[in-house]
């Protein structure tokens, strides 16, 4: 079980900005406080594990990356997975920039 005080910031940024969790992918390093966190507020996650980490039993991440350049991959995938006609909208509490890995 999750607690619950790692589930209320993304809940409040989805209240707040008026987001479907499904228009959202969330990047983060920890798999409990990110991706757990993301995912019990039904949020797609990126794990972003540089330090190339085991992956705990019972937290599968929607994707693992080691680095910026594969997180740029996952963004496309995600991307072109959807309907053309849905706006998505990507919020990303971790200072990373896709501008970094052009």
């Amino acid at each position: 079980m999750i607690p619950r005080i790692l589930i209320k910031p993304f809940q409040e940024v989805l209240r707040r900005f008026n987001l479907d969790p499904t228009e959202v992918i969330h990047i983060g390093d920890s798999i409990i406080s990110d991706v757990s966190g993301a995912q019990n507020a039904g949020i797609r996650a990126i794990w972003l594990n540089r330090l190339n980490k085991t992956k705990p039993e019972g937290i599968t991440p929607d994707y693992i990356c080691k680095d910026l350049f594969e997180v740029r991959e996952c963004f496309e995938q995600f991307i072109t997975r959807i309907s053309k006609a849905v706006f998505v909208k990507i919020v990303v509490f971790k200072k990373i920039v896709l501008k970094m890995v052009k």
